[in-house]
């Protein structure tokens, strides 16, 4: 009876256990999100401001919607440039973008995925 006993107990230890685990990576997952995110957005800023270059994309058939209206879908056109034999894209940011117009972007020397528009129409 005892070794029963003693089996239900450390059950319920593993069950306290595992709900505080499983409640200490929620909590994580809420605070470390929105940190990773500007941690991220940061550094993208320093890199586009200090360590960037200038090259000519062009805006391609991609389309980027935005908000979830369904009676507004107003979206912009994705751009594309290349670097090093390696295709990158960016959204436009603006909707006087037609495709196949040229368009100047600055991207980061360190990470070409860090880029945008350097002139708006």
């Amino acid at each position: 009876m005892a070794f029963k006993k003693r089996g239900i107990v450390k059950q319920e230890q593993t069950k306290i256990a595992l709900k505080f685990y499983f409640s200490l990576l929620v909590v994580s997952l809420i605070l470390g999100y929105p940190i990773y995110f500007l941690i991220k957005s940061g550094v993208r800023s320093y890199q586009l401001s200090n360590n960037s270059k200038t090259i000519k994309g062009i805006v391609i058939d991609e389309k980027n919607f935005t908000g979830h209206s369904p009676v507004n879908h107003q979206f912009y056109y994705s751009y594309e440039f290349w670097v090093d034999g390696t295709r990158y894209k960016g959204n436009t940011g603006n909707s006087k973008y037609s495709i196949g117009d040229s368009v100047e972007i600055r991207y980061s020397i360190y990470n070409p995925s860090f880029n945008e528009v350097v002139k708006m129409p």
